[in-house]
């Protein structure tokens, strides 16, 4: 993985979390205000999950 590989990734991710907030504001409030109702161990273990789902892609697309 080079440096360029993961100024992709971020690039990426950028685009996509831009994307949901410009085509759907309200919705994405919504979400954000529903996960501040959550309690701060949900949140972590979503977190969490996210993370490890992440690298699961990455170590299967990059081998």
């Amino acid at each position: 993985m080079t440096p360029g590989d993961l100024l992709i990734g971020l690039g990426l991710m950028l685009l996509i979390e831009g994307a949901m907030y410009s085509l759907a504001p309200r919705g994405m409030q919504r979400l954000m205000a529903q996960l501040g109702q959550l309690p701060e161990g949900h949140v972590r273990l979503l977190g969490l999950a996210s993370a490890v789902l992440g690298f699961l892609i990455i170590f299967t697309l990059r081998g």
